[in-house]
């Protein structure tokens, strides 16, 4: 398991390494993504993809961190297709994914539980 382990942290290590000098300026239009059969391949989002999933949120009127709910995204969801599918495709094409999406609330709910 240790050596498993020290793999990871090499390879992430070497990989930053090589990438330091690298700058994540991305123009969606013209954004050539190769594929390899060996590795793991995410297809770039499209805005009718971008549609379709929103289409199948529950519409809740709670939020996240952001004060956004469902509801008002699902209102939208026309005029913000574009942005979110084109920040989407630069977090696959740079391999960073946002820090602030990265926050979840958690909330304890306790269930009653039947006793009769």
């Amino acid at each position: 398991m240790q050596l498993f382990n020290l793999y990871f942290v090499e390879i992430v290590e070497k990989l930053t390494d090589q990438n330091s000098g690298m700058h994540a300026t991305y123009n969606m239009t013209n954004l050539k993504i190769n594929t390899c059969p060996q590795t793991i391949f995410i297809n770039l989002v499209s805005e009718n993809e971008v549609e379709k999933v929103v289409k199948y949120l529950k519409g809740k009127c709670s939020s996240g961190f952001d004060d956004v709910t469902d509801s008002i995204v699902k209102k939208c969801v026309q005029f913000i297709k574009k942005p979110l599918a084109d920040i989407c495709n630069a977090s696959f094409a740079s391999s960073i994914f946002p820090d602030r999406l990265k926050i979840a609330i958690v909330k304890l709910l306790h269930k009653k539980r039947n006793t009769g």
